[in-house]
Formats: structure tokens, sequence, C-alpha cells
């Protein structure tokens, strides 16, 4: 377009110096010639435009935008993208998305086994699901603007070290996952709700604290780094908690949780949640936490499922649930312990089964006024079983629940009257046969 209008500036300037200027005809013809490369200019700058705008436009409206190199990533001419981009597999270095501050639909990042860096000093929200997964050479996360995401899914991430956002962080994302990385912290993650939040197998991961509130499905975390402690100081509700292989758990605000929470082969010497006060419809539990030396729960009153407190080694005293009243499902207490206090226990719809390898005698007798009346199932307490800490079963069990010989003789009744039905079958397929 730029030698179309040289040449045009050439004619004039020919036509000007030219003799042929005084022939009134000559001066026509050449303005017309002037007049339609003029026009020619115009429209090749329309046409040029027009393409400019058509693949701008193909780009911001896709359902999917592939990015395939470092160019493109850097010269994207949206403010929203309307569907996802990907990132293509066999992209490799580092990637920066510059343009966008909107993707209304998800950032798809999976198998780029040769990426290293992804950054962003422009995008704010990604509506739908920011997913990153295998990828094994990405060291590099920068994303300084982004405070919104959909669902986070980062899975087998083992060069990632660490999160780097703005200020604020991401402060809203419905859903988490994040599992298989080399992360040492989760800084950077100051979300105040969620549904569903589940991180494990993070071996490096050291410490989880963020200003979460409420979570309306699931809390779970496992499987990380030996030393991990976990700081939750605003968490209010959630309906469920599930934490495993932690050093240190500190839910100081918590008040009920809907479903369960269960503690299991974790390494804290204790736990206190000084403010929950029930679980709606959920069990309680704590199994195989061999170093816990000291459980509070000193405003619990109802637990809707089981109470199940096994295998904790060096707990010695169970002394610390004094407004416990409702148990809506089974108990079971297995453990070293010398005491068993629930001085405000009322109502136990399952059964009861407290076994220590030591001599609980004393609170035994205390329950055994209780069978048949506010315990409700099968009724067992026993002191110095060397088998306490190997027998029952790994949950508190629900409401109608019975004890534990009963349930062996059952099942062995089950099973043989199941062999014979299935032995009556076979004969009566093999006369078939015969027939």
């Amino acid at each position: 377009m730029g030698r179309l209008f040289v040449l045009l500036c050439q004619s004039l300037f020919l036509f000007l110096t030219s003799e042929k200027t005084k022939n009134k005809h000559t001066w026509i013809k050449a303005l017309e010639s002037i007049t339609m490369q003029s026009k020619l200019i115009t429209a090749v700058a329309a046409l040029g435009a027009g393409l400019v705008s058509a693949q701008s436009s193909n780009i911001c409206s896709s359902a999917t935008v592939t990015i395939t190199s470092a160019a493109m990533a850097t010269d994207i001419p949206c403010g929203t993208i309307q569907g996802s981009v990907k990132i293509a597999e066999d992209i490799s270095g580092n990637i920066d998305i510059n343009g966008p501050r909107t993707i209304k639909g998800d950032l798809i990042v999976t198998n780029a086994t040769n990426l290293v860096g992804l950054t962003s000093s422009s995008l704010a929200s990604i509506e739908g699901t920011f997913k990153m997964q295998g990828l094994t050479l990405l060291s590099d996360l920068r994303f300084t603007q982004l405070t919104t995401v959909g669902s986070i899914n980062w899975v087998t991430l083992p060069a990632l070290g660490s999160l780097v956002f703005g200020t604020a962080g991401v402060t809203k994302v419905n859903n988490i996952l994040i599992s298989d990385t080399f992360l040492k912290s989760l800084d950077g993650l100051n979300v105040a709700s969620v549904d569903e939040l589940h991180i494990n197998n993070n071996k490096q991961l050291v410490s989880y604290s963020n200003q979460l509130a409420n979570a309306t499905k699931t809390i779970e975390i496992n499987s990380n780094g030996p030393d991990l402690g976990i700081t939750l100081p605003n968490l209010i509700w959630a309906n469920e908690i599930i934490i495993a292989d932690a050093a240190k758990v500190e839910l100081p605000s918590l008040e009920v949780v809907n479903g369960s929470i269960k503690f299991d082969k974790n390494s804290f010497t204790e736990f206190i949640a000084p403010n929950l006060t029930k679980t709606t419809d959920g069990d309680v539990s704590f199994i195989n936490n061999v170093e816990l030396a000291n459980l509070s729960l000193p405003l619990l009153e109802k637990t809707g499922g089981g109470l199940t407190i096994q295998n904790n080694t060096l707990l010695q005293k169970i002394d610390g649930l004094p407004k416990l009243e409702q148990i809506g499902g089974a108990v079971l207490l297995r453990g070293n312990f010398s005491e068993v206090s629930l001085p405000a226990l009322d109502d136990v719809k399952g059964a009861f089964d407290t076994q220590s390898t030591g001599n609980i005698d004393t609170s035994c007798d205390a329950f055994n006024k209780m069978e048949g009346k506010q315990i409700q199932g099968e009724y067992t307490c026993r002191s110095n079983n060397t088998r306490a800490n190997e027998d029952g079963s790994s949950s508190g069990g629900s409401a109608g629940g019975t004890g534990n010989s009963g349930n062996s003789e059952g099942a062995a009744g089950i099973v043989s009257v199941n062999a014979a039905v299935l032995s009556v079958a076979l004969l009566g397929g093999l006369a078939q046969l015969m027939l």
C-alpha cells in the first residue's frame, strides 16, 4: 500500500512538470488516472484493515484458541477471549500471554513437556478451569494480575517450586486440586470460600495457611510433606474435612462441620478445636495419629454420625469432650488410655465399644449404667485388652450398629447360606445340560 502511494506521488510530480499539462484534455486524463490510483489505495487499505479485523475477531470469539508459538502468545489482540485458550503440546521455552484480561473459557496446558515458564502480566480472570497437567519442566509460573479463577486443576508439575501472583493474590476460586508438585507453599492462593479443596502428594509442601472461611463441599489434604503445617484461622464452617499426614493442624474458629471431620495418620502431638460445637450428619474420627497426646474439643455437643478414637497410642486420657451429649452413630474408643470421661453423654444411637490396653474399670463402671438406656446399641467396655489397638472397625459406624463378635458369626452364616444356594444352582444347571 505504501508503494502505491509513492507511485501516485511520482505520477503527480511528472504530470505537473510535463509540457503536456498545457493541454486541457491531458489534464483531465491525468487527473482521472490519479483518481483511480487513489481509489485503489483506499480499497487496498480497507482490505488490509478488514483482514486484520477478521483475524482479531476470529481469535477473540473462537471456541478454542491454540497458541503455537511464543510470538503468538505475546500479540493477542483481545481484551476478552470468549472461548478457551490452549497451549500446544509441542511448545517449548517460555510463554508470556500478553493482551487479554479475561478468558471466558478454560486455560489448558497439558503434556507440554518442554515448557519452562508460563507468565502473564495482563490476565486477571479465567472463568473456566486453569488446567496444568504433565508439565515436567515447568518451573516459572507468574500471573501478576490474576485474581479470579473458576477452578484450579494442577497435576504432575514436578519442577514447580513456587507460585508468583500479585499483591492480592488469587482471591476467588470455586474448586482447587493441586497434586504431585514441587511446591513448598501455596502462598498467593488467598481464597475466602471454596466448594472443593484437594491438596495431595506435594512432598515438598511444608505450610498451608490462608483466609478460607467456608467450604461448601470437601476439604481434603493428605499425602503431602511430613512436616506440613496447616493453619486455617478463619475457617468457621465446612461440609467435610479430611486431613492426613500433617505435622500440625490449627482450626481455631471452626464451629460446625455438616458432614464428617476425620484425622488419620497425622504426626501432630495435639489437636484442639476450641469452638467446634457439632457435626450435623457425619463422624468425628481420630485414627492412627501415633504422636497425639492431647485431644480437646471442649464445646462439642453433638455428632450426627459416630465417634471414633482409635490407635492413637500416646493418648493416655480421653477427657477432652466434656459437653458431648449426643452421638448419632456408634462409639469406638480403642487405645492405651487409662481414663475415658464423657460426663455429659446422654444419647448414643449405635453400638458402644470402648477397650484399652490399660485399666479403665472405673470408667467402665460409669458406662455400665447406661447400657440399654442412653446407650441403645450393643455395649462393650473392657480393660487390659492387649489387642485394643488392633481390633475394631476403622470408622465410627452408623445408627443401629451392633458390636463385634456378633458380626463375625452373622457374616459366617450368610456365607454358608450363600454357598448352599450356589451349590443348588450349579446342580440345576448341570441337570439342564444333561437333558
